[in-house]
């Protein structure tokens, strides 16, 4: 689980209303809270919001003064907390944010054995789309990953690689 706050998301607007936060564009369950304001729990509302529409929107939940809402990120896609005070200026508040990040999942390899230089296509879940946001493993040893996609990866036997198991990892964790 990897955690951030307001110094992770940017706030790109504010005014005594309204304050846009930006996040980072990376996939996985998004979940935000609103915490610590001293307004009545009508006064704020939260929502997440891509550059053309509310995509979820805060709920009460999880304490008197705390609103909450969870959505799950697709990779690469600019999205914004928007936190309102619905009645009056100013107020403080405190934003907190958690992305659990997806873990890969390695169903099957093909060929299923091979020699250092040997070209292995891999199949299973939550790759990622990016080279450099997924490594992989021959017992240990860095392979080169040469294309990237959800649901397979094209890598490259590394040399000295000795026999055993093979991982894929990402930020969220390892395949196991």
């Amino acid at each position: 689980i990897e955690a951030f706050t307001p110094a992770r998301g940017k706030l790109t607007s504010g005014t005594d209303n309204d304050d846009y936060f930006q996040l980072p564009s990376e996939e996985g369950l998004l979940e935000v809270w609103l915490l610590d304001y001293s307004a009545g729990t009508n006064d704020y509302s939260l929502t997440l919001e891509d550059s053309t529409s509310t995509l979820d929107t805060g709920v009460d939940g999880l304490s008197e003064h705390g609103l909450f809402l969870d959505y799950t990120l697709p990779a690469s896609t600019t999205t914004y907390v928007h936190v309102k005070r619905n009645s009056g200026g100013g107020g403080s508040y405190r934003l907190m944010t958690r992305l659990h990040r997806p873990v890969p999942t390695l169903n099957a390899a093909s060929p299923t054995s091979g020699a250092a230089g040997t070209a292995v296509a891999l199949t299973g879940t939550d790759f990622g789309t990016s080279t450099s946001e997924v490594s992989v493993r021959f017992g240990g040893v860095e392979a080169t990953v040469t294309a990237a996609a959800s649901t397979t990866l094209d890598v490259v036997v590394p040399q000295n690689a000795p026999d055993g198991e093979v991982v894929v990892c990402r930020p969220g964790g390892c395949s196991s």
